[in-house]
């Protein structure tokens, strides 16, 4: 998780390694898994003057106790979540109810390095602000947002113009960001997307990555309504002997793929 170096008092826990069942691994079984969580608290401004000025973490949030809050919600015997952005809004909530009024905006990353095979990192960050997490009965909060992010996702293909460029596979290295709509009422099955995602594509041939890159824009954004706009930097390592990678980086709006009116093409 990146912090803004300009937020004035955040509190913050990093890569918490924990166990929890978000649903099915990439395996296709559904049990727990080992995730990573990491927080940001961001408070009012000013909040951790007190705690500074009488050196008391009585009056800051104590993120010692808060770690062992997180793991034991997510690893409580009977519990279970939808997917990862499931669990980052529950840890959202808790934290929320832990500062008891102090933060005005919380941040949640669920990692894992399971969910997408072919790729070295899932991430999904729930955002959201501290006056409408303050509900506990909601599903999900009035202004939320959820980004998914894949690092590295590898896909073998048959790209290029010539002829010994496309005598065999070249491995397209893409990182991919997802931005959903505010405050959707549901959350999408992306692991299976991208996997679905990799099986097709590597059936395929491309000339450039240019086309490749808008191709799975494309695809990932009618992947769900609940998806505003997909950034894709896909890029070929040591497509040339002097340099280390080249590629190209594409986003667009859902709205660019989908005529107005038209639903046909989501799946949720």
């Amino acid at each position: 998780m990146s912090l803004d170096d300009t937020s004035p008092d955040v509190i913050y826990i990093s890569s918490l390694s924990l166990s929890a069942n978000v649903g099915r691994d990439w395996l296709g079984h559904v049990r727990p898994q080992p995730l990573s969580v990491s927080v940001a608290i961001h408070l009012q401004d000013s909040s951790l003057d007190s705690a500074a000025a009488i050196d008391d973490l009585g009056v800051s949030v104590h993120y010692g106790q808060l770690s062992k809050d997180i793991i034991a919600l997510s690893e409580a015997q009977s519990a279970k979540w939808e997917s990862a952005a499931v669990l980052a809004m529950s840890v959202a909530l808790l934290a929320s109810h832990t500062t008891e009024g102090r933060a005005r905006e919380l941040r949640v990353v669920v990692s894992s390095a399971k969910l997408v095979p072919l790729a070295s990192e899932y991430a999904v960050e729930f955002i959201g602000y501290a006056e409408a997490l303050g509900k506990r009965d909601q599903t999900k909060s009035t202004g939320s947002r959820v980004r998914v992010r894949v690092k590295d996702l590898v896909i073998p293909a048959v790209i290029g113009h010539s002829s010994p460029e496309r005598d065999a596979k070249q491995l397209i290295v893409s990182d991919i960001v997802i931005f959903e709509k505010p405050s959707q009422v549901h959350f999408a099955d992306y692991p299976t997307v991208f996997n679905k995602l990799s099986q097709n594509f590597e059936a395929q041939s491309y000339l450039t990555l240019e086309q490749f890159a808008l191709r799975l824009v494309r695809e990932i954004c009618l992947s769900s309504d609940a998806i505003e706009k997909v950034s894709v930097r896909a890029a070929k390592p040591n497509a040339f002997a002097s340099v280390n990678v080249t590629g190209v980086q594409i986003c667009r709006p859902r709205s660019a793929f989908v005529r107005s009116g038209d639903k046909s093409s989501s799946a949720r």
